[in-house]
């Protein structure tokens, strides 16, 4: 039996209408429910969950343009011996409660056996959206050239100055791993959401959506841990469940979210307030 043939045989036209319009409540609903973006990243950093969080400021480390000097922050310490402030023209002081927690529940995963291997100094084109592997080997390059905008990824490794192009959608990525100097660039006009579940780790003088310079293109959020280490750039809105250090002269335009922070020596946050207004992250927080 034509399988639409019996559901409407099941149903009247004006159930159908009723059921229609009941799905679409639904979704409005859970959209609704999420927090506004803006609300989550109202300032450069912020602590989510457990009231024991805390910040910790390296020598020199600091926040740029802060909308307030005082943080959604129970804890912040900071080293007496910095040259410079930690928010502008003075020191960075505890506030109130931590955002809610944030959390995904169901990262999604896959069992995919499709493997791209892309050859040094080569570029290649990926059409696939359920992916067990890309390797990028070094000076290479891959490419999102799909027009959907849903992809599922096992293994993730970007080799030394390879380079990941990402166009508007949402990624998720088991494992992801990036070598010394390596970028990972968004394409096109919308934005990108990059869901890492294991520890992310972004190298020594990794680039990552440098090539637009606007954080609202990017959200990157990690189920696990993060740091970010020495010389890295990027432009983001990143929210990590546990642990985020920030490295010597490590930068981050965009804004912040985790529960333990270390900014270790010369590194900066850098808050871009419209970019917070603009994004929007699946299952997260909405615009």
């Amino acid at each position: 039996m034509d399988i639409r043939q019996d559901f409407s045989s099941r149903y009247n036209p004006t159930t159908l209408v009723f059921l229609l319009l009941m799905s679409a409540a639904f979704t409005y609903s859970a959209k609704a429910d999420l927090p506004f973006c803006s609300d989550v990243f109202t300032n450069a950093v912020q602590t989510h969950g457990q009231k024991g969080n805390f910040i910790k400021f390296g020598f020199d480390a600091r926040l740029s343009n802060p909308s307030d000097v005082q943080l959604h922050i129970p804890t912040v310490e900071y080293n007496p011996w910095s040259g410079r402030k930690s928010c502008g023209a003075v020191h960075c002081l505890a506030g109130g409660d931590p955002v809610p927690k944030l959390w995904i529940e169901d990262f999604r995963n896959t069992n995919s056996t499709v493997r791209y291997l892309v050859a040094p100094k080569s570029t290649l084109y990926l059409e696939n959206t359920d992916i067990g592997e890309i390797d990028i080997r070094e000076y290479a390059t891959a490419e999102f050239s799909s027009s959907q905008n849903f992809f599922v990824i096992d293994r993730l490794f970007i080799g030394h100055k390879g380079t990941l192009r990402l166009r508007e959608g949402s990624y998720w990525v088991r494992n992801l791993r990036m070598e010394v100097e390596s970028r990972i660039e968004v394409i096109g006009s919308g934005q990108v959401n990059l869901f890492v579940q294991n520890s992310l780790d972004i190298p020594f003088k990794a680039l990552i959506n440098t090539n637009t310079k606007d954080p609202s293109r990017l959200t990157i959020y990690d189920e696990s841990s993060s740091h970010f280490h020495v010389g890295s750039t990027t432009y983001a809105f990143i929210v990590t469940e546990n642990e985020f250090i920030l490295s010597h002269g490590a930068k981050i335009y965009g804004g912040l979210v985790g529960q333990y922070i270390y900014l270790e020596s010369a590194s900066e946050v850098i808050y871009d307030p419209e970019g917070a207004q603009a994004i929007s992250i699946l299952r997260l927080c909405r615009n």
